[in-house]
């Protein structure tokens, strides 16, 4: 399977998957939440590591750098986005 392919199946899934939520209550969505920032938490360095990987990329394949910024994880970032 091409990635354009899987990218369009994902995004799919993805637009379902929030057409369902738009019917879960206040609780459900903030279980969600916390199951969703724990996760990011205790994979934080698979998650850096995968995203060092596609900043190599990026660089290898000359895209701007306000792309590679945007793309780029840190500590901090993904701190920010757990906040």
């Amino acid at each position: 399977m091409g990635w354009q392919k899987e990218i369009a199946e994902d995004v799919k899934k993805a637009k379902d998957t929030s057409l369902m939520a738009m019917d879960y209550t206040t609780q459900q969505k903030n279980k969600f939440l916390d199951v969703l920032s724990t996760n990011i938490s205790r994979n934080t360095k698979k998650i850096l590591s995968a995203n060092s990987r596609d900043i190599k990329n990026v660089m290898k394949n000359k895209y701007s750098s306000a792309f590679s910024d945007r793309l780029m994880l840190t500590n901090e970032r993904i701190s920010k986005i757990l906040e």
